[in-house]
């Protein structure tokens, strides 16, 4: 997820891939604004958190042809979202698709299900500053 300061950078980027390869559908994770990223943007569906999720946001997608899709991850990992993780209660999991299947996306992105960093790493990262 590139922070919104790289927008010029990624429509740049997504220009000559479309050049490079036609027909390549271009799809990116992207929790911007939607002020920020309108349907002349050059990718072909935006992926956006679900807790972020815009009706106006999907119907203008939709509209310009493009496709609008959800996705969690590791986030929202507050307790008032659903969310896939071992230690909520399955009965989430389970009705996160449902809320899904009630809006607008045409896709889903189901982010690293098997992704386990041991507590070494971990608090490296954090000591180190960054996340990864």
């Amino acid at each position: 997820e590139a922070p919104q300061a790289c927008e010029s950078l990624l429509r740049e980027a997504y220009a000559a891939f479309r050049k490079a390869v036609p027909g390549l559908k271009i799809i990116a994770a992207t929790n911007w604004d939607s002020a920020h990223l309108q349907p002349d943007f050059p990718m072909d569906a935006w992926v956006h958190l679900y807790h972020k999720y815009h009706e106006k946001d999907a119907e203008s997608w939709i509209e310009a042809g493009k496709e609008y899709w959800g996705y969690h991850c590791i986030e929202p990992s507050k307790d008032e979202y659903m969310n896939s993780f071992i230690e909520r209660p399955l009965i989430e999991a389970r009705l996160l698709f449902w809320l899904a299947a009630s809006r607008r996306y045409q896709g889903w992105l189901y982010w690293t299900t098997d992704l386990w960093r041991d507590c070494t790493h971990t608090k490296a990262a954090l000591v180190a500053g960054n996340d990864s």
